[in-house]
């Protein structure tokens, strides 16, 4: 069975009468649950600078795998900034999955 395609207000009040249906006890709604990530670690200057150790990896190179300027890198290391909620993220999936990065060598 096709669905109808219907336009913007179409389905705003087809909603609102769900919503109506709702309230007056004769329809029962679906809630969908989705799955939410936790918030990500935060990483603090050592931990960055272990975790660059770790991977092996000069300020230079881990910037490029983070795609951040080198002195954002050692502005980290440093104390002088904080990363951002994505790049905690992302340092908190190179901290759990190092193999992530692959070494590429030139001939």
């Amino acid at each position: 069975m096709k669905k109808k395609k219907m336009r913007l207000g179409e389905i705003l009040m087809e909603s609102l009468e769900e919503v109506r249906e709702h309230q007056a006890g004769r329809k029962k709604l679906r809630t969908t649950v989705r799955f939410l990530a936790e918030p990500a670690p935060i990483f603090r200057a050592r931990q960055i600078k272990e975790l660059r150790e770790k991977l092996k990896l000069t300020q230079y190179e881990f910037a490029s795998v983070l795609n951040v300027a080198v002195g954002t890198v050692r502005s980290w290391e440093q104390g002088i900034r904080k990363p951002e909620k994505v790049c905690n993220r992302l340092l908190q999936i190179l901290n759990e999955n190092p193999k992530i990065i692959k070494t590429f060598k030139t001939a």
